[in-house]
């Protein structure tokens, strides 16, 4: 977007050259002679002249007293600061207040340019005009008129122009344009187009009587409309209309119509109301007359971070009917949301403890058989390790405090406290660092519904590592390894057989892990093998690898396994490949359905328990050729191995150019199918969208904007 408007700059510009000649020469000179600064009429060299700061050259300048002007001729130029203006002919006059060019009239000031046939300058009015002008503005946008005038309140009016934001070299024509009859607007306002004719390589291809163009990154006025539709919306239009409301805040509301299902709209105000705090509003819904529904969701995220003192965050996300991401949305990962959970936390850190207050409220929009757990709240606080003295060992303390509410019925207070001390000591002059950890753990539960007592579970958790770090090469690649062993014994005396989170899922454990890490060039695999000794088993094997191929293929893969029976209790792997305009990628999701993937005290280490979620299976392909003179081809598909069918698959055609760009998409589900279409024209539009405010047909992904 435009960083300054429009009309301004034009403005600017063309003050630029009177301002080279609103000072006069000094001293003023005598009756019937030529300014002192003037070089005599006979000398051949060229005429110069320094007014206050303006500097003058011709082949040849003149004074005249009759009129009180000053004529300068032959290859003027005048200069003040970064402005420079050239032209054949110039003359002031004096008398008149009026300053005129012609003949080749040149004005330039950093990335910005004016071209001319002539122009007329009224010095005590600050009112002109330009004939037969052409306008850059920083270097990429165009403007061309007829006639280009301002009045002494600063309104511009352009007879017959032509905006663009396509260069083009001479005899081209540009890649898109927009001719008016007549164009108007007051500097930091809105243009108003009249008679305006949309045109491709200056074919018309759309009239329309009357248009507003906002010319600011922040100015009121319409943003360019996005079109689409499918088999089961129909034509779909959304038309947003953008509301610069002061300098920390700004609203963009937009009509959404579906042919077949109806009316609708989207809202969404963003504020900055300091350097700490920002944050957005949004809401959208429609009347959805193919079940006489009405259809809201609405959203807010707020963040305010200070260097010291307590930080807020917000993401509160609400929906009116639990079916609407399944009934609007655009892609299978949001139709296929299970659940939408709302957090307000804040938190506060010092060099030595945290605090965090958090609520968090989960909405189940599948209707499953275990209702969620409500955190209404939840209170933290820890005290970071300390060491103690000169002693190798170090002292800490986690607490919380957490208010469970599930319905039907269930309402329970629990605390937990957790003091900790950890040994770190090197051996063998630091080649292994063995490293010790015990910690002693009361959860205490309080039933408010049904009459329950309190009730009390302990565990005492010990803990011990061995590992060491080792670096060399290896096939003359770098590699670092570090092997640890880590002994853990978790003793449990339970106290509740109804589990509200992980916490209740505590289980007795005396498990020896052995984890190696390690890099060799730009490969990086993790490994952890966990060893029952209660069971004399082994328990789950996680495997994660990560490695780039030269040619700019990357390979990922995270899996999780039980040895015993040979059981993959999820998979993840993707394979990435760039090479010569071509990306393609393949990927396998496996999911068994495991319960619990961690412990509260070993977030690292999985412990499996058996399914008891929703197993799924989704193998994912996607591959993009472009770009070939900008044109770039895309194609996808998501097949469920689960259902036998595929959940997703499309295909897409898009054109980038400098200054326009056009998408055409289409996407097919099981129950109908979508096509999308986008014109983005570059300069046309209020302002450049926020990532929050994502586009109503294609997702986020926006460009910052002025906030």
């Amino acid at each position: 977007m435009m960083r300054r408007t429009l009309p301004s700059l034009l403005a600017l510009l063309l003050a630029a050259s009177p301002v080279a000649a609103q000072t006069p020469p000094a001293p003023e000179p005598p009756e019937g002679t030529a300014p002192a600064p003037l070089p005599a009429p006979d000398k051949p060299t060229r005429s110069q002249a320094s007014m206050g700061g303006v500097q003058v050259s011709a082949d040849r300048m003149h004074y005249s007293q009759t009129g009180d002007t000053i004529t300068a001729d032959g290859n003027v130029v005048v200069t003040r600061g970064a402005a420079r203006l050239s032209a054949t002919h110039v003359e002031w006059l004096r008398g008149e207040g009026r300053v005129v060019g012609e003949g080749n009239v040149r004005l330039e000031e950093a990335a910005h340019r004016l071209a001319a046939d002539r122009f007329e300058w009224n010095i005590a009015e600050g009112s002109g005009r330009v004939l037969g002008g052409e306008l850059v503005v920083d270097g990429r946008y165009y403007l061309d008129g007829e006639i280009i005038t301002r009045s002494a309140n600063g309104r511009i009016r352009v007879r017959h122009g032509v905006f663009s934001a396509c260069s083009c070299e001479p005899g081209e024509r540009r890649a898109w344009s927009v001719a008016a009859r007549s164009l108007s607007a007051i500097p930091g306002g809105t243009l108003v187009a009249r008679s305006l004719t949309f045109r491709v390589k200056d074919v018309p291809v759309l009239y329309v009587p009357v248009f507003l163009f906002p010319t600011s990154d922040r100015q009121t006025g319409l943003l360019l409309p996005t079109i689409g539709g499918d088999t089961r919306d129909g034509v779909r239009v959304v038309q947003p209309f953008y509301w610069a409301i002061n300098q920390w805040s700004d609203l963009t509301v937009a009509w959404d119509h579906r042919s077949r299902r109806g009316p609708g709209g989207q809202l969404e105000y963003r504020y900055m109301a300091s350097r700490y705090t920002r944050g957005s509003l949004s809401a959208e819904g429609f009347d959805d007359r193919a079940d006489g529904l009405h259809r809201v969701l609405g959203h807010w995220r707020h963040a305010t971070v200070r260097p010291e003192g307590w930080n807020l965050h917000a993401d509160m996300i609400r929906v009116n009917r639990r079916d609407y991401l399944r009934q609007v949305g655009e892609s299978a990962e949001v139709r296929t949301t299970e659940s939408l959970e709302s957090n307000l936390f804040a938190t506060r850190s010092t060099s030595g403890a945290v605090t965090a207050v958090l609520f968090r409220h989960t909405e189940d929009l599948v209707g499953a058989a275990a209702a969620p757990t409500q955190h209404l709240p939840s209170l933290r606080a820890g005290v970071l390790d300390r060491r103690l003295g000169p002693l190798p060992v170090w002292a800490g303390l986690t607490a919380s405090a957490d208010n469970l509410v599930r319905d039907p019925g269930a309402d329970v207070v629990r605390a937990d406290l957790a003091p900790r001390l950890s040994l770190r000591l090197p051996l063998l002059g630091g080649r292994f660092t063995a490293a010790g950890r015990a910690e002693a753990r009361a959860i205490v539960y309080s039933e408010r519904a049904g009459g329950g007592s309190a009730t009390t579970a302990r565990t005492y958790p010990l803990s011990a590592t061995l590992g060491t770090r080792i670096s060399g090469r290896l096939f003359g690649l770098p590699h670092r390894i570090e092997p640890q062993i880590h002994y853990r014994y978790v003793p449990v005396h339970p106290a509740k057989s109804d589990a509200f989170d992980q916490l209740e899922g505590i289980a007795p454990a005396r498990e020896v892990v052995a984890r190696l890490n390690q890099r060799v060039g730009p490969l990086h695999w993790r490994l952890a093998l966990p060893y029952d000794l209660r069971d004399q088993a082994p328990v789950a094997v996680r495997s994660r690898v990560s490695v780039p191929v030269p040619g700019g293929a990357v390979v990922r893969a995270d899996s999780l396994h039980r040895p015993q029976d040979a059981t993959v209790e999820w998979l993840a792997a993707d394979l990435a490949v760039r090479a010569r305009g071509i990306t393609l990628s393949v990927g396998d999701v496996y999911d068994r359905g495991t319960l619990a993937t961690g412990t509260p005290f070993w977030a690292d280490t999985v412990t499996v328990q058996s399914p008891g979620g929703t197993r799924s299976h989704m193998q994912r392909g996607r591959v993009v050729v472009g770009q070939w003179a900008g044109v770039e081809l895309s194609a996808h598909v998501d097949y469920d191995a689960r259902d036998h069918r595929a959940a997703e698959a499309g295909a897409g055609l898009a054109f980038v150019g400098s200054c326009w760009s056009l998408a055409l998409e289409y996407v097919d589900f099981p129950d109908r199918n979508l096509v999308r279409f986008r014109l983005a024209l570059a300069g046309a539009g209020g302002r450049e969208r926020t990532a929050a405010f994502a586009d109503p047909l294609f997702g986020a992904g926006a460009r910052p904007g002025a906030l």
